[in-house]
């Protein structure tokens, strides 16, 4: 188990609770991960802002024919 001490204003000291101390390193760690994610990706983007990239545009063209037939049939009704 892992024991912890915080001292209070008198100067007594209390033990923690060894998964309340577990929870607080975790949430620290998680802390300092988001900060350096931030970091990472405050860096990302002042690299990407002085990169340039130029593009030649290109024209493509497409021509469809379409041809339509149309059969019409009349029969005849009896008189």
């Amino acid at each position: 188990m892992i024991v912890f001490a915080v001292r209070e204003e008198q100067g007594n000291e209390d033990p923690i609770d060894g998964e309340l101390a577990f929870n607080h390193l975790i949430w620290s760690l998680c802390v300092v991960i988001g900060q350096l994610a931030r970091r990472e990706q405050q860096r990302r983007r002042a690299f990407t802002t002085t990169t340039t990239t130029t593009t030649t545009p290109t024209t493509t063209t497409t021509t469809t024919t379409t041809t339509t037939t149309t059969t019409t049939t009349t029969t005849p009704s009896p008189s």
